[in-house]
């Protein structure tokens, strides 16, 4: 009988120096913003009063993105809003080609994985789609 390991998800190397923002201003009707390949796209209604939405790539070791709206650390949104975080900066040798790629809600400060929100990984394009309804920091793990 074998015994099969489960280990814990990390965090993709994906080093940068700089850091990077973009801001804008959404209403009801939403839109998107876009930043080096990633992008956050706003739905109709998702804010119902006009919104300063910011995404940072954060100079990291990992494939990081901070999200605010109305420079707030945390946000709420009453419908999901969709981020697609393009990872072709990763040097291919940190992704291991068996592993699943996800999307996980993180402490900015501390990198600690705080919850699995999954997403569509596209090996092809180098990126991977999910959906929430908070903003705050988020990183890929495997």
């Amino acid at each position: 009988e074998t015994l099969s390991t489960i280990s814990a998800p990390t965090l993709v190397y994906c080093p940068s120096s700089v850091t990077r923002a973009v801001t804008g201003t959404f209403g009801l009707l939403g839109g998107s913003l876009e930043l080096d390949g990633t992008r956050v796209v706003v739905p109709l209604g998702a804010v119902l009063l006009p919104t300063r939405i910011t995404l940072t790539l954060p100079a990291s070791e990992h494939m990081e993105v901070d999200l605010t709206a109305n420079a707030l650390e945390h946000f709420q949104f009453p419908v999901p809003v969709r981020v697609t975080i393009d990872y072709s900066r990763c040097p291919s040798s940190s992704i291991a080609a068996d592993e699943s790629l996800h999307v996980w809600y993180i402490d900015s400060l501390t990198d600690l994985l705080l919850e699995n929100l999954g997403g569509a990984a596209d090996r092809a394009e180098r990126s991977i789609t999910f959906s929430t309804i908070h903003f705050s920091g988020f990183s890929i793990a495997q």
